[in-house]
């Protein structure tokens, strides 16, 4: 998954902005949380491993 196309779409539209990237090279999690306007705040992330067959982009 791009995670940064869609963080520059939820920055662009919504206001939102990132934390910075955390990423446990252990495991091959990375996540970032956006806060909004308003104060709500949603993370999003990935994981290496998941979705191989789906490697050339979202789908």
């Amino acid at each position: 998954m791009h995670l940064h196309k869609i963080f520059y779409a939820l920055e662009t539209f919504f206001e939102a902005s990132a934390s910075a990237k955390y990423n446990n090279p252990v495991t091959t999690f990375s996540s970032i949380f956006l806060t909004f306007p308003d104060g709500a705040r949603l993370e999003i992330g990935t994981r290496d491993d998941l979705n191989k067959h789906h490697e050339s982009g979202i789908h």
